[in-house]
């Protein structure tokens, strides 16, 4: 787990005891406020958002993944990427919605990021797979911010839009905490180019420098700076934020996120910028949730699993 400027409780802690939530959504044409929001901690965030363990860590709260289960090598897709491939059945016919996902956390020890893709892929299936998609989950490398984990990502899109049983036309990028930040940049980086249909963040970070600041002790901060010097009036920092490329972003996207979230004050600024600037987009607030809460945190789970699912088939018309 990465450390931060100040002691802090574990992080199990944070899903102990919580109150009942509301949802709050906003959208481009919307509010924009959710009732009873509460304002993150100054300086260090109060839990760490890019290292720390993802509920998904419990593999006794893992359930089935409702379908079959594929591990895909690099050796598979000719070098482009890795991860577990989830299909509602083995026919090709018809050509079904595909969700390329990351998880959250580091990659930094590779055996550890493999299970971390294998449990974040299986949470993210038994939601999908069983409602008719494909589901990949992705097995990033380790890197500086926005850089190689993110050609992996282009890789999976590249991979796996050629499969007869994926539809090329309503591919979606998702993830959470990390994997939220990954997803929105893939969308948002006019260096990562893809025909996307839509993201979903899940309570992702959207300000690399932001993070750099505040949690000087992340081991991929350092990484990132070592690799692309810091983040004061460095330019490479602006390419790598989807807070600095809205008017990039031209791809509908979700956001997702706990009014206790650390991050939430990030993402609510956020939110105001692609109002801002007139972009497609939508914005869930789910009063008292914490950060990381895409499986075991009841009863926010379910009702994060439950805007995913009513945006998908809103976006596809289902």
């Amino acid at each position: 787990m990465m450390t931060s400027l100040r002691p802090l409780r574990p992080f199990w802690t944070a899903f102990l005891v919580l109150p009942l939530a509301l949802v709050a959504t906003a959208s481009c044409a919307g509010t924009a406020t959710a009732p009873g929001s509460s304002s993150s901690p100054e300086g260090a965030f109060a839990t760490p958002v890019t290292a720390a363990p993802s509920p998904t860590e419990d593999t006794s709260a893992i359930p089935e993944p409702g379908c079959p289960e594929e591990k895909v090598t690099l050796e598979q897709t000719g070098g482009r990427t890795a991860g577990y491939l989830y299909r509602p059945d083995a026919s090709d016919t018809p050509a079904r919605p595909l969700v390329i996902s990351m998880h959250g956390g580091s990659a930094q020890d590779a055996e550890q990021a493999d299970r971390a893709a294998l449990r974040h892929g299986r949470v993210v299936a038994s939601h999908l797979c069983p409602r008719g998609y494909n589901v990949f989950s992705v097995d990033y490398r380790w890197s500086p911010f926005g850089r190689e984990e993110m050609t992996d990502v282009g890789g999976a899109f590249g991979y796996m839009s050629q499969m007869p049983y994926v539809d090329g036309a309503r591919i979606v990028a998702m993830g959470e905490s990390h994997g939220g930040y990954m997803a929105t940049l893939a969308v948002a980086s006019p260096l990562i180019e893809r025909p996307w249909a839509a993201a979903v963040n899940l309570y992702g970070f959207v300000d690399v420098a932001e993070l750099a600041q505040s949690e000087p002790a992340n081991a991929q901060v350092q990484f990132t700076e070592k690799k692309l010097g810091g983040p004061a009036g460095n330019s490479v920092y602006d390419e790598i934020s989807p807070a600095q490329l809205v008017d990039s972003l031209d791809t509908a996207l979700l956001i997702v996120v706990g009014s206790e979230d650390q991050l939430a004050d990030q993402l609510r600024a956020f939110r105001d910028e692609l109002k801002d600037a007139a972009k497609t987009f939508e914005y869930t607030e789910i009063e008292g949730a914490p950060h990381g809460f895409i499986a075991g945190q009841e009863p926010y789970t379910d009702r994060l699993w439950q805007r995913v699912i009513d945006y998908l088939q809103q976006t596809f018309g289902e």
